[in-house]
């Protein structure tokens, strides 16, 4: 009984957690996505005025471990508990149902975390997670950055490092996609995921919540497979019967395969969404400095990669914003500045007058940059030696 109660809240539990996915990613599905949402944060609201008085903010800041979020977490862990409740009162009365709400459940956790691990690993396989290095990063000294771009620099390094922990998250989360492979698919996330949380937490990398939920997703699946787990210091007769009746199965690899098709297709539109975005900015990716004309520069350097443009004013000052859009007919280039918790919205006008010169008008500070080689740095022109008489460690 304990160990149904236990299986129960976590399901629930997982359930309000990865809740709306995949609607907002399919096509047609925002309202529900937003209807969703629209409760989750009402019932923040009144947990909020509850708790401290005041409804927590919902802004879109980059984290996930925002105050607001942690009293979501409250909500859906009382939300996941009464629901629990009901079920098990329920249960006795309705056993075929609640086998089947079970299974479909557990289908819905394994395929939206198989999902969401393809989508991530994808992020790492193509440098969308972790982009080159900019000079402007390799200009920073260690003690000016944060633990978290710390992290992102040693990442952004290795491609092939960066590919490998991709491979690793898109392989276990096709191996999840069948319940023959499930088991492995499921041991490997959780070993990969185990080491995203504590990078996570050592790290300072505020997505610790979010990481932590795909690790308990990944232990959840492994619940129906510890006899078999068990079984590897069994007899095999005495492990052979662990499937259900031939007509279940049937019924579950049916739905198994539907639910693949729309949960890939969400993960993949997701993903190609970020690629062409990223696409758009390169037009305009390139490091400046500002031109030997004779004119005020309010802008000494800019660097702009598919993500991020990095500013250096005369003054010394320097800036970083993340591109939200860029309008490639009107040189208009959005721009987003987190600072102190706050999300400021920023516009750069942009205009080529030749090939390798640039206007720019950002905020009232402008300048007309030229292309150049970005700086050269030891550590990506090391390279990779088989031979090291000698330990290179500078």
């Amino acid at each position: 009984m304990t160990y149904q109660l236990v299986f129960r809240f976590v399901l629930c539990f997982l359930l309000f957690r990865l809740l709306p996915f995949p609607a907002g990613a399919l096509p047609g599905t925002a309202w529900l996505a937003d209807a969703w949402n629209f409760v989750v944060e009402s019932a923040v609201a009144v947990t909020g005025n509850l708790i401290v008085g005041q409804a927590p903010a919902n802004v879109r800041t980059g984290s996930s471990d925002r105050y607001f979020d942690y009293v979501r977490l409250l909500v859906q862990a009382t939300a996941a508990l009464l629901l629990t409740l009901v079920w098990t009162m329920h249960a006795a009365q309705t056993a075929s149902v609640r086998q089947q709400a079970e299974d479909i459940a557990s289908l819905y956790v394994r395929y939206t975390l198989a999902a969401k691990l393809f989508m991530y690993g994808s992020a790492k396989v193509w440098p969308i997670q972790f982009p080159p290095l900019g000079a402007f990063t390799l200009s920073q000294t260690y003690g000016e950055s944060s633990p978290m771009r710390l992290l992102w620099t040693f990442m952004a390094y290795s491609r092939p490092y960066a590919t490998f922990c991709g491979m690793v998250e898109i392989a276990g989360a096709l191996l999840l996609l069948s319940n023959r492979t499930a088991l492995v698919g499921a041991l490997l996330l959780t070993g990969g995921l185990a080491n995203v949380v504590m990078l996570n937490f050592c790290y300072d990398v505020p997505v610790k919540l979010d990481a932590l939920t795909y690790l308990v997703a990944s232990l959840f699946v492994l619940t129906p497979h510890w006899r078999r787990l068990y079984a590897l210091l069994l007899p095999l007769s005495e492990t052979a019967a662990l499937d259900g009746p031939s007509a279940r199965r049937q019924a579950r690899k049916a739905l198994g395969i539907i639910s693949v098709a729309l949960m890939l297709f969400a993960g993949l539109a997701e993903m190609l969404e970020e690629v062409l975005h990223r696409e758009r900015n390169e037009a305009i990716a390139g490091f400046y400095t500002a031109t030997t004309l004779p004119r005020d520069h309010d802008i000494e350097v800019l660097e702009v990669t598919s993500q991020v443009v990095y500013v250096r004013l005369a003054s010394g000052s320097r800036m970083k914003y993340v591109i939200h859009r860029y309008d490639e007919g009107s040189g208009t280039v959005q721009l987003v500045e987190r600072r102190d918790g706050q999300v400021l919205r920023h516009e750069m006008q942009v205009k080529f007058p030749s090939s390798d010169l640039l206007h720019v008008d950002l905020d009232g500070d402008v300048a007309l940059l030229r292309r150049v080689p970005p700086p050269t740095f030891p550590l990506l022109t090391r390279g990779f030696h088989w031979i090291n008489e000698a330990a290179y460690n500078r």
